[in-house]
């Protein structure tokens, strides 16, 4: 399952992109991103890019280690992304989500 990603900053200017992917791996599952500067240069190196594997699932979100997705409704879900390596120490940023529309 693709997607894609623009993060905006408060004064409206794009800060970044990313693309990212929920796959099959051995059995499970695991989302991968790739972040890209304004520019298109990639933050990961050129063959690489973050990988995050499945924790556990509900009917209404995915867990994956340091992302968290929730469903708000047909069309619209929240991402909790773990910035940092740890609980104490790093920061959540909360992303609300919309299905593009046909």
């Amino acid at each position: 399952m693709p997607g894609f990603a623009r993060a905006w900053y408060q004064d409206g200017r794009i800060g970044f992109y990313e693309i990212n992917d929920i796959v099959e791996v051995n059995g499970s599952l695991e989302y991968r991103v790739k972040h890209f500067s304004v520019d298109f240069a990639a933050w990961e190196d050129k063959d690489a890019y973050q990988r995050h594997r499945l924790i556990a699932m509900t009917d209404k979100a995915i867990y994956f280690d340091h992302i968290t997705v929730t469903k708000e409704g047909p069309n619209h879900f929240t991402v909790y992304v773990l910035v940092g390596d740890d609980v104490k120490t790093g920061r959540v940023i909360v992303v609300h989500e919309s299905r593009a529309q046909k």
